[in-house]
């Protein structure tokens, strides 16, 4: 069967299963796709549509957005994990809220427990004020830490219910605006889910908190934070309030998104599609039920494609199922696995040369590793014993040598591609030698995507990588 005609074939199943109307009426498999646990999380699908009826919603945001603003806020750190922070992060990473426009609150994505990343932050901020930040005790000096974060607010954010990194990130915050002499209620704020151990938070410490939904559901997935939830909003409303003192800026934004999401057409007429034809293309290219999609992005927008990999990856399937993404890159031609396209065509794609960030997302993917009853980590836990993290998704190409967060070395060769399995042991990271290799091969790792590390707190592995 040919490309042409296998596309055909998936898009008819889509059109006969009535794939689009299912996840309107969140009925069928698209509802069991949809669920985390017991939850339907679905309210993305229609997500923009309830906003833009009630346009209120969003002039609230805009108005949250000039009230932080008028308090003196110029600095902000989005503390969260996962979809959370990483919507925020491509968001920054396009030039947005980056601190490269006069007259814009700066923002500094945080996902991270590694005491560096904190510290890294700090020495942004001292920069952007010209302050020469303090060694040894005159760090802690109540005068510099008062002009170093008289301006600077915490937004801590969870999208789950069980989520304790922003937490860890608030209690850090709310100690240094205590030997500063600030008052962390207004330097501080949460989003996050009604009961959550975050809310929890927030009540007992007087956090000023909102809904992640503007209407206080609670039916949207953290890796659908944008652009129905504050994850984006906000950001985005922090961003244009400045260009303008009009309201409705975000209504605006919304309703072009919605008018090129085109709902109404993917209902009616499925086949005519884009989104729905380019299911059916990447249904048709799949083996076994799993399919790698190498995504090249016009110039300037690379960043995108990290929020287009979670997206994608976490929706779409684990356990060695659904649709892996990865920016357009050289394939190694040698390597087992490599298949030219059917048509003839060479199916290697020559990847843009990158330039170097100061920090990449870490990508968070959770899954009960089998065995282990109640704990989660952080990448494709796929066994127990040790814990073997899937190393090809997520890293690519070659390491760096990082410590292990507090438990010891780490990819101190700097040449071994990880583009297999890495085994992760209480205490130890270290190559298996035994892993498979993937068709990306043995190759140059690009600037801007060697690992950074991999931090374990609480029971969580992640894989960080810059």
């Amino acid at each position: 069967m040919t490309n042409n005609n296998a596309r055909q074939v998936a898009l008819q199943h889509l059109i006969e299963d009535d794939a689009v109307g299912q996840l309107r009426r969140r009925d069928g498999l698209m509802a069991t796709l949809g669920r985390e646990g017991s939850a339907l999380k679905l309210d993305w699908v229609e997500g923009v549509a309830r906003l833009l009826a009630h346009p209120t919603q969003l002039e609230e945001v805009e108005a949250e957005a000039r009230d932080i603003w008028g308090r003196g806020i110029r600095h902000m750190i989005w503390a969260g994990m996962g979809g959370s922070v990483i919507a925020v992060r491509v968001f920054c990473d396009l030039g947005f809220c980056n601190g490269r426009d006069e007259g814009q609150v700066t923002i500094y994505p945080l996902d991270s427990t590694d005491p560096a990343a904190l510290n890294g932050i700090v020495r942004k901020i001292a920069a952007a004020k010209h302050l020469t930040r303090p060694s040894g005790e005159e760090a802690s000096n109540p005068a510099f830490l008062r002009t170093l974060l008289a301006d600077v607010m915490m937004v801590g954010v969870s999208m789950g219910m069980t989520s304790e990194e922003p937490i860890t990130h608030l209690e850090w915050f709310t100690a240094l605006l205590q030997q500063a002499g600030l008052r962390p209620a207004e330097h501080l704020l949460v989003m996050t889910l009604p009961d959550s151990y975050l809310d929890r938070f927030a009540h007992e410490h007087q956090v000023p908190s909102r809904p992640l939904q503007l209407d206080g559901g609670t039916g949207t997935g953290g890796r659908m934070s944008a652009p129905t939830t504050r994850v984006f909003l906000l950001p985005a409303a922090l961003y244009l309030t400045r260009l303008s003192g009009a309201s409705g800026q975000l209504r605006s934004v919304l309703q072009h998104a919605w008018d090129e999401y085109d709902l109404a057409l993917a209902t009616s007429r499925p086949a005519e599609h884009p989104f729905v034809q380019l299911a059916a293309a990447l249904s048709a290219a799949s083996r076994d039920g799993a399919c790698r999609l190498l995504l090249g992005m016009p110039e300037g927008w690379q960043a995108f494609v990290s929020w287009l990999e979670q997206l994608m990856e976490e929706s779409l399937g684990k356990g060695g199922k659904g649709i892996v993404v990865f920016d357009d890159q050289t394939l190694n031609h040698a390597a087992p696995g490599y298949q030219p396209c059917s048509d003839g065509r060479d199916a290697s794609r020559r990847r843009p040369a990158l330039s170097p960030r100061s920090a990449f997302p870490c990508q968070q993917r959770t899954a009960e590793p089998t065995g282990s009853s109640g704990r989660k980590f952080s990448g494709l836990a796929v066994e127990h014993g040790p814990l073997w993290l899937s190393a090809t998704y997520y890293v690519r190409r070659s390491a760096c040598g990082r410590e292990l967060q507090g438990k010891g070395a780490c990819f101190t060769d700097a040449a071994r591609s990880v583009a297999g399995r890495v085994a992760l042991e209480p205490g130890v990271a270290r190559w298996h030698p035994d892993a498979p290799c993937s068709p990306w091969g043995h190759e140059p790792s690009p600037a801007g995507t060697r690992l950074r590390c991999i931090n374990v707190c609480k029971g969580i592995a992640r894989i960080c990588f810059g």
